[in-house]
């Protein structure tokens, strides 16, 4: 399948304040006044640091007041000077900045500082306000500080915090609201994700849910949204590393894990290991050729996860035992008390031929995720942020009914996303003219490409994406003979058809373990084919397997040793956005404008919901079709020898015909022969051969 969406939007808001954007930044705005007099400050320098770095300026109006839009999110130090009247500096440490918010500085004072003091910075620590003065949607914001303190790691589970957010127990997806999980969007970084919004915990600077009110520049979405922004690089040098383990496991030599064990504080077998590096790429220097201040800083995080089991069982999980499978690997079936028939050993198991352990058997999951980002220090008026992630998954798709016995059988599910963006954000200030009291307050915009590719796959680990494999149980050929009856008159023998004599049978080289009951029906009735494998149905009859047929569950309740995963598809995605918004401050107002154009692409297919095993049934169907309707029945004992050629080894029933009177066989100018019995005969269809 393959759809191609092309989405333009367009909105133009006129807001009390600041509208919310996609870009991950958010608004400071203020005031300042005397600390005696209470009046406002005009022209008042407003510096928005980190370290050492300005990332915005802004200076008071006649009112006192002053506003910096766009700014990238994080935490940050405000800096309140004015040198013409000999006032002291301030500084307001750890300031936030979230994702389309507006932080207050409201009550900032300045006081007149005597000669001493007024080299002198008086330092004051950043209190969260009681009250959200911003309002606007309904939600929640999560910050970096905030995230350390709870028992999670991923962007949904600390979504999942807020009220009104749910995490589904099944798929441990998102609903908002009980909205469904597709009704909902994650953005990392103003990315519309596409694909696994996993990321490092070390790398999530905030995280911001909207449950209701949505603005217009999220004109498609139906549910909420989970906003992530990501952590911004650092002017000094810094790192971190964090590891966690419950337990170590080890394969052992068993293929099928039963020799594996788990050395640590529990059976589970969890391990993450996480680091995070940031620092300055480049400084610029003064004429001496002394580092001054960094021109590029960056971010790196990365984590891997390993998991023997993610989600034990309270009471552990009950297993066959290594001795009992190998026996019924052995001889899985045993004749009948009459002799002509069989049955599954499997149905006269005990509870001594089982085992409890305290994982489920090969649950194994592993996972990395990665981010980066790079800054490049323009000045105060412009941002310009390079940045990207990846996630990386290989898991098995485990089920209760095949843990019992059939755990080696698991489908694995396995995919890797990642996206990548650039953004530029310029801001412009207002003009003042003294004496002049001016409407317009300054203006930003902000544009912003990005790029996703998610791929992803599951299937049995036998046979991937090798669709005969499937259900392959061995080859079988099938010798006939001429078959006759007496005409009318009973003077005569006339030519009525094949009688199937004997099915040969060689097992499977790729799926040993679905072979072995085939091959145990064989070795029961060794040397007697009469009544038990002169054709294909006697077999199926007695509970031995063909090609496209699975071993018979136990009891209805578990799947049988040997029944394989019966499924497996790709699917590919990538989407390419370009987004771009401005805003211009009039008075208390803001004119903001925005556009986005997204361009997706979606591509998959797999095996459908009857599974690969069902093409063998179909393959047979199809097989010889255009000559199903052949009157045998022409042909009398003295054409014997001269029949035209028959090839009995086609997916082991019927006959296939070749006349050459037609261009594939068949009746001239009439042939109905299937293409894909056509090509049974190419070396590549090599389970027919």
């Amino acid at each position: 399948m393959f759809r191609k969406t092309y989405l333009l939007m367009l909105t133009f808001l006129l807001t009390v304040g600041y509208g919310f954007s996609q870009t991950g930044s958010g608004t400071l705005k203020g005031t300042v006044k005397d600390v005696t007099s209470k009046a406002p400050i005009e022209g008042a320098r407003v510096l928005l640091k980190q370290g050492d770095a300005i990332k915005g300026k802004a200076i008071t109006d006649e009112d006192g007041k002053f506003q910096i839009d766009a700014i990238l999110v994080g935490t940050y130090d405000v800096e309140f000077s004015f040198s013409a009247e000999e006032y002291q500096t301030i500084k307001n440490q750890g300031v936030p900045i979230s994702d389309g918010k507006i932080t207050f500085l409201d009550d900032i004072t300045l006081g007149k500082a005597d000669a001493k003091e007024i080299e002198d910075v008086v330092i004051v620590a950043y209190r969260v306000p009681l009250i959200n003065k911003d309002g606007g949607a309904s939600g929640a914001t999560i910050t970096r500080d905030d995230i350390a303190r709870l028992p999670v790691r991923s962007a949904a589970a600390v979504a999942s915090t807020v009220g009104g957010v749910a995490t589904n127990e099944g798929s441990g997806g998102i609903s908002i609201r009980g909205s469904r999980e597709d009704a909902n969007y994650f953005f990392i970084d103003g990315i519309k994700v596409r694909g696994s919004s996993s990321l490092p915990k070390s790398a999530i600077e905030e995280v911001t849910v909207i449950t209701g009110g949505l603005p217009a520049n999220y004109g498609d979405v139906t549910g909420g949204i989970i906003s992530i922004t990501t952590r911004g690089p650092s002017s000094k040098y810094f790192g971190s590393f964090e590891g966690v383990t419950s337990g170590l496991y080890l394969n052992g030599k068993d293929k099928d894990g039963y020799d594996g064990k788990v050395i640590g504080l529990d059976k589970y077998g969890y391990n993450l290991a996480e680091g995070m590096f940031s620092g300055p790429l480049w400084f610029k220097k003064d004429s001496a050729g002394n580092k001054t201040k960094p021109l590029l800083g960056f971010l790196i995080s990365a984590n891997i996860t390993d998991e023997l089991d993610g989600r034990p069982l309270a009471g552990g999980n009950e297993r066959i035992k290594k001795e009992s499978r190998d026996a019924l690997l052995e001889n899985p079936l045993r004749i009948t008390a009459d002799g002509t028939g069989t049955y599954n050993n499997s149905d006269y198991l005990t509870a001594n031929d089982f085992e409890n352990v305290k994982w489920r058997m090969n649950s194994r999951g592993r996972q990395a995720s990665a981010s980066g980002k790079i800054d490049v220090n323009a000045g105060p008026t412009i941002n310009l942020t390079f940045g990207g992630s990846l996630n990386y998954f290989n898991s098995k798709i485990g089920d209760r009914n095949g843990s019992l016995m059939n755990f080696s059988n698991f489908g694995t599910s396995k995919g890797v996303d990642w996206r990548v963006y650039g953004r530029f954000t310029q801001r412009f200030a207002a003009e003042k003219k003294e004496g002049v009291k001016t409407l317009f307050k300054g203006a930003y915009y902000s544009l912003m490409i990005d790029y996703s590719k998610n791929k992803s796959s599951f299937y049995d680990s036998n046979n991937e994406f090798n669709v005969f494999g499937y259900g392959h149980v061995g080859k079988f050929v099938t010798t006939r003979q001429n078959s006759y009856s007496p005409n009318s008159a009973g003077d005569s023998l006339i030519h009525d058809g094949f009688e199937q004599v004997i099915v040969d049978y060689t097992p499977s080289e790729v799926n040993t373990d679905l072979s072995a009951i085939t091959s145990q029906y064989y070795n029961i009735f060794a040397n007697n084919p009469n009544g038990h494998y002169e054709n294909l149905n006697q077999i199926q009859a007695g509970n031995g397997l063909i090609n496209g047929s699975a071993p018979n569950s136990v009891y209805d309740l578990y799947s049988n040793i040997g029944s394989p995963y019966n499924g497996f598809g790709k699917n590919e995605s990538n989407q390419i956005r370009f987004t771009g918004q401005g805003s211009a401050n009039i008075g208390d107002h803001a004119i903001s404008l925005g556009f986005e154009f997204e361009q997706r692409a979606d591509r998959s297919w797999g095996s459908g919901n009857a599974g690969p095993i069902s093409l063998w049934t179909v393959a047979r169907q199809l097989a010889n079709s255009h000559i199903s309707e052949l009157d045998k029945t022409q042909y009398s004992s003295e054409y014997i020898g001269t029949f035209p050629r028959l090839t009995y080894e086609r997916l082991n029933t019927g006959y296939a015909y070749t006349s050459g009177t037609g261009a594939y066989g068949g009746a001239e100018n009439s042939d109905q022969q299937y293409f894909f019995d056509y090509n049974m005969g190419d070396s590549r269809l090599w389970y027919f051969k």
